[in-house]
């Protein structure tokens, strides 16, 4: 799918509820500010946001997008979850390459898309830029939690992603080559949040080497310890979904190795035992006992996401 014609970069945001006007500003103005209009692209998907968020989104378009790049909003009218929204974004790709972002994340050099066009340039199928808090200037207290955890499980610097490169491979911040997007989409058995990235990586891995290189985002869209909690839950269904299309994989994790075992336990014991580390997790302020309390209850959740997963396909 190569030509003179088509971009070499098609940039693809799926946005849900999140005002990204920050974002498309300056990937306009990097676009604009180095003649790069005719190799980049960017598509926006609005996945059923609220009617403050979507007006937003419009207002960009009406406001602020300068007509000389080439920029589509796609609308939903109904939010159809993560993994439909990229793959419905990448259907409307016209380039040789494609770039995943998060709504929720801002550049942190002005070079960015350079970067990945130099890439593009190089060959190279998959290239992940990695994730950083550096544009953070302050962290409220009740995000206080979520910022050091994502610092220390997300954040780290191309040398240390390349040794375990489909672990840090996220779709806030990733390149990866039309041809092989095609034959390796996204897959629409994840609902909700958490592993779908994953699961894809490990795909992706199988088909082409994953290359790391520094050219972070920063991600924006802190979290209190309430709304982590809540996505860990949503995510442990996934987790379920993800242990059984790769229990190769899963077997090699300690959280599935562990949650596979619990299995076995009685569904009550699973679900007192994730009660009281929530209320550890939510009860203490010191970092390392809610984080253990937090490791304790994903290992509980996905245990029973897993018993019940099993329950059902067995009936």
């Amino acid at each position: 799918m190569s030509t003179l014609s088509m971009h070499c970069i098609s940039v693809v945001i799926p946005v849900f509820n999140w005002d990204a006007s920050q974002l498309l500003d300056e990937l306009q103005n990097e676009v604009v500010e180095n003649d790069l209009a005719s190799r980049i692209q960017i598509l926006v998907f609005d996945d059923g946001s609220d009617e403050a968020f979507r007006e937003k989104l419009k207002g960009w378009w009406r406001s602020r997008h300068n007509g000389k790049i080439d920029a589509t909003l796609i609308s939903s009218g109904a939010n159809v979850g993560r993994s439909e929204a990229r793959n419905k974004l990448i259907e409307a790709c016209s380039a040789s390459h494609i770039l995943f972002l998060d709504a929720d994340v801002l550049p942190d050099c002005k070079d960015f898309l350079r970067r990945y066009l130099a890439a593009v340039n190089d060959g190279v199928e998959i290239v992940v830029g990695g994730l950083s808090y550096g544009r953070i200037a302050r962290v409220d207290t009740a995000e206080l939690f979520y910022f050091r955890y994502s610092s220390a499980t997300s954040c780290e610097p191309a040398t240390v992603r390349q040794r375990y490169a489909w672990r840090y491979l996220f779709t806030a911040n990733v390149l990866v080559s039309q041809s092989l997007v095609q034959s390796c989409p996204l897959s629409i058995k994840f609902k909700g949040y958490g592993y779908e990235d994953v699961e894809w990586a490990l795909r992706l891995s199988e088909r082409a080497q994953i290359v790391h290189i520094e050219n972070t985002v920063t991600h924006c869209g802190l979290l209190t310890k309430d709304v982590l909690w809540r996505k860990q839950r949503e995510a442990a269904v996934n987790g379920a979904t993800f242990s059984m299309l790769r229990p190769d994989i899963a077997g090699r994790m300690s959280i599935f190795r562990a949650a596979s075992f619990l299995r076995h336990v009685p569904a009550w014991f699973l679900s007192g035992g994730a009660r009281v580390a929530s209320n550890i997790y939510f009860g203490v302020v010191a970092y390392r006992v809610a984080y253990v309390a937090l490791q304790v209850d994903k290992v509980l959740s996905t245990a029973l996401a897993i018993k019940r997963a099993v329950r059902a396909n067995s009936l």
